[in-house]
Parts: C-alpha cells; sequence; structure tokens
C-alpha cells in the first residue's frame, strides 16, 4: 500500500513537472513567432523605403505600417492601446549628423511596439539612408 502511495505522488509530481514545461514552451514559442514577425515586418519596410525618392523620405516621419502576419493575413500583432493611427510598425527619419546638402543622409528607423503573448514587444531596426551615385 505505501509503494502504490509513493509510486502514485512520484506520478502526479512527474506529470505536473511535464504540463508546466509544456505551458512554458509554448509560451516561448508564442513571443518567439511574434518577435519573428516584428523582424520581417522592418526588414520589408526598409527594403520598401530603398525604392523612394531621397527628397520625399523626410516626409514619411511619423507615418505607421501594418504587420502582416502569418499565411498573409491583415493584422499580424496588435498595436499598443492608445496607439494613434492603429498600426503597430512606425518609421523614423533624421537627417545624419555629418550629412551635406549636396548629398543629404538619413537615418531611417522602422519600429514595431506591440502587446502580445508577454506584456508588449517593441523591435526596432536601423540603417542609413542616401542617393546612391
Amino acid at each position: 500500500m505505501v509503494e502504490l502511495l509513493t509510486g502514485m505522488v512520484i506520478a502526479v509530481l512527474l506529470i505536473g513537472a511535464a504540463l508546466v514545461g509544456v505551458t512554458q514552451h509554448q509560451s516561448q514559442r508564442r513571443v518567439h513567432g511574434e518577435q519573428i514577425l516584428a523582424m520581417s515586418a522592418c526588414r520589408n519596410m526598409l527594403e520598401t523605403l530603398r525604392s523612394v525618392d531621397m527628397a520625399t523620405l523626410p516626409t514619411l516621419e511619423g507615418q505607421g505600417f501594418e504587420v502582416i502576419g502569418q499565411n498573409g493575413e491583415a493584422r499580424g500583432l496588435t498595436p499598443l492601446q492608445g496607439d494613434a493611427d492603429g498600426m503597430a510598425g512606425e518609421i523614423h527619419v533624421t537627417p545624419h549628423a555629418r550629412s551635406q546638402t549636396s548629398n543629404p543622409l538619413y537615418v531611417v528607423t522602422a519600429r514595431v511596439r506591440w502587446r502580445g503573448a508577454t506584456r508588449g514587444g517593441n523591435f526596432a531596426m536601423q540603417t542609413l539612408m542616401g542617393e546612391r551615385r
């Protein structure tokens, strides 16, 4: 009888530990998936901005962009509450400190801020853009 009770306690502990491990793994997978969506959206936006005329690039300051989800769904990540344009992504364009008038350079940042599996995520990608000669 004692062996049976001891075996049942050990079995319950092992099953409980396995359930906790599976739950944590699923949570971590979801967080990782959200980070990949944000990274892909930032990279795609910076690639799109490379085709924009450099004279119009500063006018894009503060413009939002949508984060496309897996399988092309419209809203991949939920923007933070109170976001002005309702899009998780935003573009920031600032003139580079050593920029010249004849060939302006811009520091372009694509940032995604969202709420999701954790309290929220924040991912940014930055590049330097200028006219190619």
